[in-house]
């Protein structure tokens, strides 16, 4: 083992790098959840960006979920425990999700421009809670070809998927 790798496992192994990634991922759930079932509120589901808001927590909450997950894993286990296949498709759901997350962010700010350079147009009115959903379908339809397609994980030869280990 080179010095480098020494020094990375020796601060990844520090104690105070132990307990506050501990503590993130307690308050990232605690966080979330809090959220989400603010949220889920009628009152609040029925305001334009009420299913936007909803997604982005559930989104926010599968990514402490997933990258604390693996990332306490690493820490506190020196041997990986799960399948470079798994690893792979972990990998690809996490940048997956991060770009969801960022996606979902747009349709916000393009919600609220709408919302405030025509206030009482009949579109806004109608961008009900429905549009919003096949909105979010939309995004992670084509979200999952174009990472499918581009990802460094996954390959296709002659029409054929295989996965590189």
């Amino acid at each position: 083992m080179n010095d480098v790798s020494s020094l990375d496992m020796r601060v990844s192994m520090h104690p105070v790098t132990v307990t506050s990634a501990i503590v993130m991922f307690v308050i990232g759930i605690f966080g979330n959840t809090v959220s989400l079932v603010v949220l889920c509120r009628k009152r609040l589901r029925s305001i334009n960006i009420g299913i936007f808001l909803i997604a982005f927590c559930l989104n926010d909450l599968i990514i402490v979920v997933s990258c604390s997950h693996q990332m306490l894993l690493k820490m506190l286990v020196e041997e990986s425990v799960i399948s470079e296949i798994m690893c792979k498709y972990i990998q690809f759901l996490i940048f997956f999700i991060r770009q969801l997350s960022s996606w979902i962010t747009v349709a916000i700010s393009a919600q609220r421009m709408f919302a405030i350079s025509r206030p009482f147009s009949a579109r806004m009115k109608k961008f009900g809670w429905k549009s919003q959903i096949v909105t979010l379908i939309r995004i992670a339809i084509i979200l999952l070809i174009v990472n499918i397609v581009h990802s460094r994980y996954f390959h296709f030869r002659h029409g054929l998927h295989v996965l590189l280990l």
